[in-house]
């Protein structure tokens, strides 16, 4: 693809900036300015995270007249998102047509983009988007947008600070932040220096692990081992020539990562304790406005039965990523899992159960394709809240908690309508409204409006509105006071005879 052709993107950015002008973005800023602890001012809203969702969030800011925002990221420039880390598909598991976080303006979405780049190839002949050219898309999106993101920027801490009084009287919240500015040398040595920042609103845009950890069965964990990873950890394949890999799990994942293990030479297993291979997705099903705008709507035992109806019955690969595997020599064991395992002098051994079949397996590497798990008390930066914001367990009780994926999505954060998180006493602390999440942990509470690619745009608007409403709301009496005091003449008299002097 000749996605370097530099005078075609040029002439497709003079006119998503004439679309930008005819929708008067961006909108000039209207939230008043109040004064933090530093006596500097208090930034309006904090955006953690700058991939898809970060984007999306901080544009639908910007959109609504909220200027004075930040916006970091741990990751350096152009590595935002999985998609250039641990993102190891050859093409997104997405439709092509899906616009994504573009507000719904059609010059900023990939298609837009990508027949700007490439004008000698037709869009009818693309069947997948290459996950290289969304990385590319999300770069170009970062940069017409003009999205002021603070690079190899990590948070490390957040705590509820006193009540602020405004300018005008009225008691505000506020968050004290800690940032860490971290970069890497090429001996990988942290060098950082720390920074507190102080901000109204915070906006969890931190990806799909923002608030979760790698799921790691305990009796590989008990390992410790080095030549045990997770699909999103950082992995050398080309030291997997001639090795031995056993990679557990036949979600996209894995197979994303068997497919990179065999393709650098690897002999492979894939383990999983599914009988079948999954040959559904039923999250399509839930691609469409009614979804979007009226899952939150449900009882919360509906929602639950919603979710995990779809987890129950398993996510299948997307084909693409099955042919992949298929012309790869790759063994696949289903209705199997790792019993025991144990580290030997130069391997791993591994005891596979299948049915009452037992088999000592030796491998140089596993990699385990096994998703994430949501705890919050793991998440460093919220240590000081995590046991104040409310759960799901801590709402709906009676729900059986005997199966393992029911039991974890009772560990998800109980949000509000507009991602906010809620307080397990509100009359305690009322104070957490203002951290909204935009991530997977969204997903129970408001279905896929910040969980994926289809309805990002949907999602981040929702959060940007509410946010809007929610800072005139707490500025009130200073909008009330600019509204007495304006003076704006629009006649003078002289316009019409019959006016008197």
């Amino acid at each position: 693809m000749g996605i370097d052709n530099k005078s075609n993107i040029k002439n497709h950015e003079k006119l998503v900036k004439k679309d930008f002008e005819k929708l008067n973005y961006p909108i000039k800023n209207w939230v008043p300015t109040t004064l933090g602890p530093d006596k500097l001012p208090l930034i309006d809203v904090l955006v953690i995270g700058g991939g898809m969702n970060g984007l999306a969030a901080s544009f639908a800011l910007r959109a609504q007249g909220i200027q004075n925002i930040r916006q970091v990221d741990q990751q350096p420039l152009g590595q935002t998102g999985p998609w250039l880390t641990f993102a190891r598909m050859e093409y997104l598991r997405s439709p092509k047509h899906l616009t994504g976080p573009s507000l719904n303006i059609p010059n900023l979405t990939y298609r837009a983009w990508w027949e700007a780049v490439n004008s000698e190839y037709r869009w009818e002949d693309v069947g997948f988007i290459k996950r290289k050219d969304w990385a590319a898309y999300l770069r170009w999106f970062e940069k017409v947008t003009e999205s002021k993101i603070e690079h190899n920027t990590k948070v490390t801490n957040i705590e509820i600070g006193a009540n602020k009084e405004n300018t005008n009287s009225n008691l505000i919240n506020y968050y004290s932040v800690d940032l860490i500015n971290t970069h890497h040398s090429q001996k990988n040595i942290a060098k950082t220096s720390a920074n507190r920042i102080y901000t109204r609103y915070i906006v969890l845009a931190n990806g799909r692990e923002g608030l979760a950890q790698p799921r790691v069965p305990k009796l590989l964990k008990k390992l410790e081992s080095k030549k045990v990873f997770h699909s999103s950890s950082k992995i050398n394949f080309s030291s997997f020539k001639g090795k031995s890999v056993v990679v557990v799990g036949v979600a996209a994942s894995a197979l994303d990562n068997a497919a990179c293990a065999a393709e650098a030479g690897a002999s492979v297993t894939v383990v999983a304790r599914s009988p079948k291979m999954p040959l559904l997705n039923k999250m399509k099903q839930t691609v469409y406005p009614g979804f979007a705008e009226g899952f939150y709507s449900l009882r919360d035992t509906e929602k639950l039965d919603w979710i995990t109806h779809i987890q129950n019955q398993r996510i299948a690969p997307p084909k693409h990523t099955v042919e992949r595997v298929s012309k790869l020599d790759i063994k696949l064991m289903l209705g199997s899992e790792i019993e025991s395992a144990r580290e030997t002098k130069s391997n791993l051994k591994l005891t596979i159960s299948t049915g009452k079949v037992k088999t000592d397996t030796y491998a140089d590497f596993v990699i385990l394709g096994t998703g994430f798990v949501i705890d919050l008390n793991e998440v460093p930066e919220l240590k000081k809240l995590s046991k104040d914001i409310l759960l799901w367990r801590d709402v709906v009780k009676g729900v059986s908690n005997e199966n393992p994926a029911t039991n974890e999505l009772l560990s998800f954060p109980y949000l509000g309508k507009n991602f906010q998180l809620k307080s397990i006493d509100p009359s305690k602390n009322t104070k957490l409204g203002n951290i909204r999440c935009f991530n997977h942990s969204a997903q129970l509470s408001l279905g896929n409006l910040a969980n994926d690619i289809p309805h990002s745009s949907e999602g981040a608007q929702r959060l940007a509105k509410s946010i809007a409403a929610d800072l005139f709301k707490e500025d009130k009496k200073a909008h009330f006071e600019r509204l007495k005091k304006y003076t704006e003449v629009e006649i003078n008299g002289s316009e019409w005879s019959e006016i008197p002097d």
